[in-house]
């Protein structure tokens, strides 16, 4: 039976984020555990699946107050998985290639560029490109936390960026500054802020920070307003990114994007009906109301699978009667650009009756019961079984 001590060591470990004290100590503890223990054989299938798959957050270490100043994150997203513009891509490429071989770099005593800052509106994807950067490269994605860096005393905030950046030092990692033109303004006075002397601190602070960060860690700044940051500090990155919203070439990546990651889904049919629905609007927004649809769809498929036929009449009945109304006017209408079309997607008849994805949906599946159409194919197709009109 593991010891009072041993617990505690566990538990401090856990605490502080430890995570090679804690290995040890379940190491211990397994040893020390009778050989025909369940508790033994436990703790020994857990050391074993960690060290097949050991965690980029094992190798980072936050002490002293560290772990109160940032978040330590699982990105959500592999670099594919981003939508990026050939440019974009081919830059971050670049980043990437000069992180992986720093070593053959410093054998020519240069180092790789380790400051992105990352540009755009809200929804974008700067997070999620910062993540994916931390994913591919397999260090630990750190974000900092504002709450607990920003105070009302005098000094304080600067003085807690050189801590976390001090205390990083020698420790691989993606460190992840989000909104910098909050604490980052420019130090002229015209930022419209009434603490514009421990503005220009903070900012003198992250300044001298930033030249002497350790080359082991890669700085990643986001803001959405570039205009607003400082210019001493923008000019200290090595590299900028601007991330726009939607354009007609990143609405068909994302397309491309989320099929990929959710197979068996007709995601175009998600999208909305009119051009101007999709493009200028943020990619963040577009994917989760697009992953919204999706799962609707689904529930709607599964419900018609798993229901009587009683049932799903009580489903139908329960739509509003303005909406069954507004379905049937347009039924025939419908039927007759389906059949002569022979195209029988959702997104097409929202499109070309400039209708809600909703009511586009209904007149399908009605097509679909009645015979006029076919079940959705593999593809995302249906076949169209009425003769053209």
């Amino acid at each position: 039976m593991a010891k009072s001590d041993e617990i505690f060591a566990l538990a401090r470990a856990a605490l502080y984020r430890d995570h090679a004290k804690a290995l040890a100590t379940v190491c211990c503890i397994a040893a020390n555990e009778a050989e025909n223990s369940a508790l033994k054989k436990r703790l020994q299938g857990l050391i074993d699946v960690q060290s097949r798959n050991p965690s980029s957050e094992d190798n980072i270490r936050l002490d002293n107050g560290l772990e109160k100043l940032v978040q330590i994150q699982s990105p959500t997203h592999d670099l594919a998985q981003v939508v990026l513009s050939d440019d974009m891509r081919l830059r971050v490429t670049d980043l990437l290639a000069e992180q992986r071989y720093a070593d053959a770099l410093a054998a020519h005593n240069l180092h790789p560029r380790n400051r992105l800052l990352l540009m755009g509106p809200p929804g974008t994807g700067k997070t999620v490109l910062a993540g994916a950067i931390a994913r591919a490269l397999e260090l630990p994605f750190l974000v900092v936390d504002y709450s607990s860096l920003i105070t009302s005393y005098m000094g304080e905030t600067g003085a807690k960026i050189t801590k976390l950046l001090n205390g990083l030092a020698g420790q691989p990692c993606v460190l992840f500054l989000d909104e910098m033109e909050t604490i980052l303004a420019e130090r002229s006075g015209d930022s419209g802020r009434s603490d514009v002397g421990e503005q220009a601190r903070i900012v003198s602070t992250l300044l001298l920070a930033m030249d002497r960060l350790d080359h082991r860690i890669l700085f990643v700044g986001a803001t959405n307003h570039p205009d607003m940051l400082d210019r001493a500090v923008r000019r200290r990155f090595d590299m900028e990114i601007d991330m726009p919203l939607a354009t007609e070439d990143a609405v068909h990546a994302l397309v491309k994007s989320l099929s990929a990651r959710h197979p068996g889904l007709p995601i175009a049919d998600f999208l909305p009906a009119q051009c101007d629905g999709v493009v200028g609007r943020s990619l963040a927004d577009l994917e989760r109301d697009v992953l919204s649809r999706a799962r609707e769809w689904v529930t709607r498929k599964a419900a018609k699978l798993n229901t009587s036929s009683a049932e799903q009449e009580m489903l139908h009945q329960s739509h509003d009667d303005k909406g069954k109304e507004d379905t049937s006017l347009l039924y025939d209408q419908a039927v007759a650009l389906v059949t002569n079309s022979r195209k029988a997607s959702i997104s097409y008849v929202q499109r070309q009756l400039n209708v809600g994805y909703n009511r586009a949906a209904r007149i399908i599946e009605e097509m679909e019961r009645v015979g006029v159409v076919g079940p959705m194919q593999g593809d995302g197709n249906r076949e169209v079984y009425a003769a053209e009109g």
